[in-house]
């Protein structure tokens, strides 16, 4: 008579097998890509806000320098040739 696993015997082959089997996919599992939905606070959440805001200003200055530098460009360009 065997004893079972839960004694400290050895455990069938199929059942083995089939746990290998599972635990390979839960790993696969954790690869997939999932949305989490997290509670954030409300002071959390403006600090996220400001912190956008800022970076969407600083984008927007960004933008409107690099569309002066043709014209600063062709200024210096100018008082080169000179």
């Amino acid at each position: 008579m065997s004893s079972s696993p839960a004694q400290g015997g050895a455990m069938p082959r199929s059942v083995a097998r089939d746990r290998q089997k599972n635990s390979s996919s839960s790993q696969r599992d954790h690869c997939t890509p999932e949305i989490l939905c997290v509670k954030v606070s409300d002071n959390a959440w403006r600090r996220l806000e400001r912190r956008r805001q800022k970076m969407d200003s600083l984008f927007f200055n960004l933008l409107c320098e690099l569309r002066s530098w043709p014209e600063s460009l062709r200024k210096m360009y100018d008082r080169l040739s000179m």
